[in-house]
């Protein structure tokens, strides 16, 4: 359906409305969106991948002691560690563990990370590294 008036501008020209939804339009709602998010998406998941590819190189040895006082620091004031293993997968160290210390239970050392906890060998820590955590008020919104 459609509304004819004269422009006040362009006397002679005609203006045809048309209201969509009247006219059989039928709106995706999201649908239409899903080529924007995803290559949003892509990009970010391709940043990600940079990221990763990055070859993750071997942190300074540190003695049984240091380590151990390390630990015992972290399960104190319940900071955040990252712990390196003593062990190469791929030809490059196994990715860090990191998390808060949740406990000790004989030669195991349980690191509490986001979505579950790591119990590591207590002879397979290569290095211990406080993580300083950035607040999530603190952060840019959108940062990257």
């Amino acid at each position: 359906m459609t509304a004819r008036e004269s422009s006040p501008d362009y006397p002679e020209e005609d203006i045809e409305w048309i209201i969509p939804a009247k006219a059989g339009y039928k709106d995706r709602k999201m649908a239409k969106w899903e080529g924007f998010i995803l290559s949003e998406h892509a990009e970010m998941i391709h940043a990600l991948n940079q990221q990763n590819q990055q070859p993750r190189l071997p942190k300074e040895k540190q003695s049984a002691q240091t380590v151990s006082t390390y630990l015992q620091k972290a399960f104190e004031t319940r900071q955040p560690v990252a712990v390196q293993l003593d062990f190469i997968e791929d030809g490059e160290y196994a990715e860090d563990i990191v998390g808060v210390v949740s406990g000790v239970d004989g030669k195991w050392v349980h690191v509490h990370a986001a979505d579950d906890i790591t119990a590591v060998e207590f002879e397979l820590i290569r290095n211990v590294s406080f993580v300083k955590v950035e607040k999530w008020y603190n952060r840019p919104p959108f940062a990257k």
